[in-house]
Parts: structure tokens; C-alpha cells; sequence
């Protein structure tokens, strides 16, 4: 990190930059964010991050930034102006930095209170307040994992394979290692991890540890999206549980409420839900914010008015976008706006759509479409649909 960007300024008499020694001090106040691991990485000065308090000598509120850019508010929720203070410096120091590199910015906490004060103190907007899920590993479920690698695949230590810059992905792999530890040199002491490599030229799956301190792991798990759905991040997950209880090490896994693949994999693998929890998410596109929060509050949390009023902006942007228009066609059908959603279905015609096959199952026979099948306009979009493309009759 560029310690000139996290200069605060004099008018913030209650915001301190705390020197690194002095972590230890507020290592009790980050217990309410304790299962988020890269925050007391940090201040075990096991990973790089900076952290800010109300007053060097009692702090009462801290606020945390760490290697990755991600957040962490713990303490009094009430402390306006330390608060607004800290606002401004993810606005002018923090975001300016990760906006090249990052597409989303993420403030974890613990206290509720936070909740309904992040416009009003922070002067944050347009967020989404995420649900999330922390397992705990409590027992290997996939001890012969070895058995299920596919014959023309083989699984690797990552520690054995560095500097094959030869292998497609590589490049990925490495990427996720930088991001998470402060150098390769660390992760070859500290961490470890595992791919699956196909053929000899392909990491395919990849499980490793994204931080370890305090004896304790949080498990990262990613595989290449064509070859989903056939085990492989499972298997790699269970050969990093392997290594893990041979450390002793307590592993645990986060992921979003709605990331159901995630969850069936943490439980596949031994994982058990310990608990729920929010945080605040954003996007530095407007486009993207617009319609991640029209999915997210529209659709996913069944409140279809406000998705709607966020669809409307970002197809203001983007005014014959497919994935604006067809959020806006599923909200609304949930609002009942039938004829408006034919209206949507004929503006979705004139895109030249890579995948007319998913448009048609999706809203010619998906049976939420049902209302909309018998209007009188139906029939008419319907052989538009035909004309356009043709082998959809087949």
C-alpha cells in the first residue's frame, strides 16, 4: 500500500492513523468482526492493511483496511463524527485506489446499528447490504478424494508447481496468491493450496488457503467455469482439509446467502453454518450498480418496486441492454404489468441476442410467464419471436 494515500487530514480531529505497534490495543474490539480472518491477520501482522481509531489511547471506534481493500467498521456505532470522517476517506483515499483494479468495495461489521447509518453518516448510497454465510470445517466427508480425480487429470501441491508459467491459468493462480498474502515468499512458508491439472497444460480447480494466522485458515476455492459441475473444487477443497488437520489448523468459508453452489460444496466438503451475517456492498460502475442492486432487491429479496426503480436507471444508460430488459420483464410480471412486459419482450427483439434458445425458454414457456401467454398481444410477439429466429420451431 502507498502510505501517502492514507495521509488523513487535520480537519479529522478524531480520526488517529494507528502506528502498527500499537495493534495489540485494539485487537479486543475487532472480536466482533474476528470471523472476517484478514482483519486479525492484519493486526497480528500476519498481512499488510492500515487501521484507524477515535482516540490513540482509549479507542472506543476503529475502522480497518486491509491488503485486499476490504473493510471493517467495529466499536461505537454512535460516533458521528468520526463516522462522517471515515466516510471521507473511503470516498478520496480508499476508492480512488482500487477503482483501476477493483469493481466492488465491501465494509464488514458486526453491530446492526451500522445498518441505517451508512447514508446518513457515511454518505455512502446506491449499496447493497449483502447476507453472507461463515462455516466452520468440522470433519473431512471426502477422505478418499484421491480415488475421484479423473483419469486424465492429476492433483498438485501449488508449492510444487511455482514458476510453471507454462500452464494455462497459471496466471490466474497467481493473481489470487498475490492478492491474498504479501508475498510469494510468505505463501510458500505460511500458506499452501491445491490444483487440479488436466492433461499437464490446464489448472482446471484450485483450493488454497487465503490467510493464515492464529493458527486458523479461511479456504478460497475456484474452478474454471467450463469445467463445472463435475466434483473438482470438491476434491480440491478435500485435499486442502487434508494438509489442514494434519496442521491442526481450524478452516473456515464465506459466502454469499445467495451462492448456493458455494454452500453445497462447504457442506459436501465438512463444513457446518455457524452463522449469518451482512455486509455492505457496492460498485464503482453505475450500470453495475444499478443493476446489481435492481437483482439483488428486486428480484433476490422479493421487493420488485424498488428493483424497478433501479432498472429504470440503468436502462437509461443502456437503453436496449438484454440483462436490464430482462430484469425488468421478470419485475414486471411480479407487479402484474403484463402488457409492459410484451412491451419489454418486443424491445428485447430488436437486440441481436447470442442465445435466442434461453430467451425463448425463459419467457415464452416458463410457466411465470403464464399470464402474459394469454394476451391478445401474445400471439403477435410470439410469431415476431418465429420470424426473427427461425429454428426456434425445431
Amino acid at each position: 500500500m502507498h502510505d501517502k494515500i492514507f495521509q488523513v487530514e487535520n480537519v479529522k480531529k478524531m480520526i488517529h492513523l494507528l502506528q502498527k505497534e500499537k495493534y495489540a490495543q485494539v485487537r479486543q474490539l475487532f472480536e466482533e468482526v474476528a470471523i472476517n480472518l484478514n482483519c486479525i491477520a492484519v493486526l497480528n501482522h500476519d498481512n499488510d492493511g492500515k487501521v484507524w481509531v477515535d482516540d490513540i489511547h482509549t479507542p472506543s471506534s476503529a475502522f480497518l483496511v486491509d491488503n485486499q481493500y476490504s473493510m471493517y467498521l467495529v466499536g461505537n456505532t454512535a460516533n458521528k463524527q468520526f463516522n462522517y470522517g471515515i466516510g471521507e476517506i473511503i470516498k478520496k483515499q480508499i476508492w480512488p485506489i482500487m477503482k483501476p483494479e477493483h469493481g466492488e468495495w465491501v465494509i464488514y461489521f458486526s453491530n446492526p446499528k451500522w445498518n441505517s447509518i451508512f447514508d446518513s453518516d457515511f454518505h455512502l448510497s446506491d449499496y447493497i447490504l449483502l447476507k453472507r454465510c461463515f462455516f466452520m470445517l468440522q470433519s473431512q466427508k471426502n477422505p478418499s478424494w484421491k480415488e475421484q480425480i479423473p483419469k486424465d487429470c492429476k492433483m498438485w501441491k501449488i508449492k510444487d508447481i511455482l514458476g510453471r508459467e507454462e500452464l494455462i491459468n497459471y496466471k490466474k493462480m497467481m493473481e489470487e496468491i498475490y492478492s491474498q498474502w504479501r508475498s510469494l515468499e510468505e505463501f510458500s512458508k505460511h500458506g499452501f493450496g491445491y490444483v487440479v491439472i488436466k492433461n499437464g497444460t490446464e489448472i482446471i480447480s484450485r483450493a488454497m488457503a487465503d490467510f493464515v494466522t492464529e493458527n486458523k485458515a479461511e479456504m478460497g476455492v475456484w474452478t474454471e467455469e467450463q469445467h463445472r459441475r463435475a466434483g473438482l473444487g470438491t476434491i480440491s477443497v478435500a485435499a486442502c482439509i487434508e494438509e489442514c488437520l494434519q496442521r491442526k489448523i481450524t478452516v473456515a468459508w464465506h459466502c454469499s446467502e445467495h451462492n448456493t453452489a458455494s454452500q453445497k460444496t462447504a457442506k459436501r466438503a465438512g463444513f457446518l453454518l455457524q452463522k449469518q451475517y451482512t455486509a455492505v456492498l457496492g460498485f464503482f460502475d453505475e450500470y453495475q450498480r444499478f443493476i446489481e442492486n435492481s437483482w439483488y432487491k428486486g428480484l433476490y429479496l422479493n421487493q420488485p418496486e424498488i428493483g424497478l426503480k433501479y432498472i429504470k436507471r440503468a436502462l437509461k444508460l443502456k437503453p436496449v441492454d438484454q440483462t436490464a430488459l430482462s430484469i425488468l420483464a421478470i419485475l414486471q410480471v411480479k407487479l402484474g404489468r403484463y402488457e409492459g412486459v410484451i412491451t419489454t419482450f418486443n424491445k428485447m427483439l430488436l437486440i441481436n441476442m447470442e442465445n435466442p434458445h434461453q430467451f425463448y425458454y425463459q419467457f415464452c414457456l416458463d410457466p411465470d410467464f403464464e399470464s402474459v401467454h394469454g394476451l391478445p398481444r401474445w400471439k403477435l410477439f410470439q410469431q415476431s419471436v418465429f420470424t426473427k429466429y427461425p429454428d426456434l420451431k425445431k
